[in-house]
């Protein structure tokens, strides 16, 4: 997700300065334990993504013992901690869930493919996909996967609030002239376009709903592809709600349901005037520029290219105005990111083939 406040996920903060050097994930993720509570055929699933965030669990799922008995809890685990393994089994063991591990840490959206893989092994229907640090209850969790129960075209996010009230999510624009997001206010579009009286999409943009809970059924979610992996953190439920819209799905914001999210909440908070991490830097950069890449037709993409070092600015400054000065590595990670993701847009060149 492109750095809106409705998500926040963690990563080695090492691999931002190093871009896309880090290791390939394993591709051959298996799960490695299964002590989730079994049911004749489950019809949906709670899937999470956990970085060493079993504290988080612990506080927060406690919604999913009031389930009903058709649905099923996934936690894909992208530690790499044995520690945090153990800790993780121990509250999994409490509460029913089944333990996926992946192979390293592949990123959000590899983690999401394979939680959502096994889910299906299940047999279950629809998805709803929750970040550690979200709070909801068992009645909102069931409303939002109804929506995509009854339409499987559809694909649906609360309201989000963080922990004082204030609303921090209710819908998302892209625009897809250069690249920048911006918030909506209260909307509902369809297949068909907006729904009678609100708000209208911006001329040349598309919509996006928040991957941090998102309700989506199994018909749509593999028709699309799931999750594309390239974009590791940020950015990827903006590719993935755009590529669903695209393919006719429904994207709703159910206002009659909230959650309460507080913005990096799975993330180890900056000192004070150190601004975001080097990994929200470089992956928000680079990643608008990966979407650009991938879904923004290539007669299009000049403004993109011309307006990054305007929103790369932007980004830095969600940092604070201190960071310069006291975290000056910051501003390498976001030139870092930006350059990588340049290189991702440029031509691709076919060498002359010898006579």
């Amino acid at each position: 997700m492109p750095g809106h406040p409705s998500r926040g996920r963690s990563s080695r903060l090492g691999a931002a300065g190093d871009g896309d050097r880090r290791p390939a994930p394993d591709r051959r993720l298996v799960p490695l334990h299964d002590r989730g509570r079994r049911v004749s055929r489950p019809r949906w699933a709670v899937v999470v993504v956990n970085f060493r965030s079993s504290a988080l669990l612990s506080e927060n799922f406690g919604f999913t013992a009031d389930l009903p008995a058709d649905a099923v809890t996934v936690v894909v685990d992208n530690s790499a901690d044995e520690a945090e393994l153990r800790t993780l089994h121990r509250v999994a063991d409490r509460r029913g869930w089944t333990i996926v591990t992946s192979a390293g840490n592949p990123g959000f959206g590899a983690a999401v493919n394979l939680g959502a893989a096994t889910a299906f092994s299940l047999g279950c229907e629809a998805l709803l996909l929750v970040n550690p640090d979200v709070r909801l209850d068992a009645g909102t969790a069931q409303a939002l996967v109804g929506t995509c129960l009854d339409d499987v075209g559809a694909m649906a996010a609360p309201l989000i609030r963080d922990s004082t009230g204030a609303v921090t999510f209710r819908g998302s624009e892209v625009s897809m002239r250069d690249g920048r997001i911006r918030g909506l206010g209260p909307v509902v579009i369809t297949a068909d376009g907006p729904a009678p009286g609100v708000a209208r999409l911006p001329a040349g943009s598309e919509r996006w709903l928040t991957g941090a809970c998102l309700a989506v059924h199994r018909d749509l979610f593999t028709r699309i592809g799931g999750f594309d992996p390239g974009y590791f953190m940020y950015w990827e439920d903006v590719d993935f709600s755009v590529r669903a819209a695209r393919a006719g799905a429904t994207l709703a914001l159910r206002l009659d349901l909230e959650v309460v999210h507080d913005e990096g909440g799975t993330q180890r908070r900056p000192r004070a005037g150190r601004g975001k991490s080097g990994l929200y830097y470089f992956y928000n950069a680079r990643n608008r520029l990966r979407f650009a890449a991938r879904l923004v037709p290539r007669g299009q993409r000049r403004d993109w290219v011309l307006g990054t070092p305007a929103v790369s600015w932007e980004i830095y400054r969600r940092g604070g105005r201190r960071q310069l000065l006291q975290a000056p590595m910051s501003l390498v990670h976001l030139v870092r990111g930006a350059a990588t993701g340049l290189l991702a847009l440029a031509p691709r060149r076919v060498g002359r083939r010898s006579a």
